[in-house]
C-alpha cells in the first residue's frame, strides 16, 4: 500500500508539472500545446510504466537520478530522496530490469548510490540453488566462490540471495561464461540509460 501511494503521488505530480508547463508556455506565446505535448507525454508514460511494473515485485520508494559519475574505482550516482523519505543505507536500488546498485550514504534530501559495476561491489547471490558472492574485478562482474555446484551454465539467471542486508530474489544478470572456476555475469541494466529508480523498502 505504501508503494502504491508513493507511485501514485509521483505520477500525479508529473501530471501537474506537465499541465503547468504547458499553460505557462502557451500563455507566454513561447510554444504551442500541440508542439509540447509529445515530449512531456513520453516522460509521463515512461515514468508511469516503469513504476507500475516495478511495484508488482517490490515495495519501494521511487526516486530520480540527479547526478552520475563513472570512474575506475567507484561508479556512483545521486538520487533526490534521502533520510526524510525513509531511505536507509545498504538498501538495494532497482529499476524495472533488475538490480541497479546499493545505497551507501544518506543525507537529508538525497542519497549516494553505488552502481553494481563498482569495484567495491560485494553482493550475496543465488543461481540454480547455489550460493556465492558477486565481486567486480577488472570491470568484470564475477563469482568465484560457489562450492560443490556443477550444474551452473551459461545463460543461467543470477539473483540476490537471502544472505544480504536487503531483499532477495532481485535479478542481477545472467551467466555469460564459466572459465577456470570463475563465473562471469552480464548485468541486465544499462547504466548510461538510467533515469528513474526505486529504493527497496526493507
Amino acid at each position: 500500500m505504501i508503494c502504491i501511494k508513493k507511485c501514485g503521488l509521483v505520477i500525479l505530480l508529473t501530471s501537474i508539472i506537465y499541465i503547468v508547463i504547458l499553460d505557462f508556455l502557451s500563455n507566454n506565446n513561447q510554444v504551442s500545446k500541440v508542439e509540447y505535448i509529445p515530449k512531456y507525454q513520453e516522460l509521463y508514460n515512461e515514468l508511469k510504466n516503469d513504476y507500475e511494473l516495478m511495484q508488482e515485485y517490490y515495495s519501494f520508494t521511487p526516486a530520480e537520478i540527479i547526478n552520475i559519475s563513472f570512474n575506475k574505482l567507484n561508479n556512483i550516482f545521486l538520487i533526490n530522496k534521502g533520510l526524510e523519505d525513509g531511505i536507509s543505507e545498504k538498501s538495494f536500488v532497482v529499476n524495472n530490469e533488475g538490480l541497479v546498485g546499493e545505497v551507501v550514504k544518506t543525507f537529508k534530501n538525497y542519497s549516494v548510490i553505488r552502481l553494481i559495476y563498482s569495484s567495491k561491489t560485494k553482493v550475496a547471490i543465488e543461481t540454480n540453488d547455489c550460493y556465492g558472492t558477486l565481486n567486480v574485478k577488472n570491470k568484470n562482474m564475477i563469482i568465484n566462490d560457489l562450492i560443490n555446484c556443477e550444474n551452473v551454465k551459461t545463460g543461467d539467471p543470477v539473483f540476490t540471495s537471502k544472505y544480504n542486508y536487503s531483499s532477495s530474489n532481485i535479478l542481477i544478470g545472467y551467466i555469460s561464461k564459466v572459465l577456470n572456476g570463475t563465473i562471469y555475469i552480464k548485468s541486465v541494466i544499462n547504466p548510461y540509460k538510467l533515469k528513474y529508480v526505486g529504493v527497496i523498502n526493507d
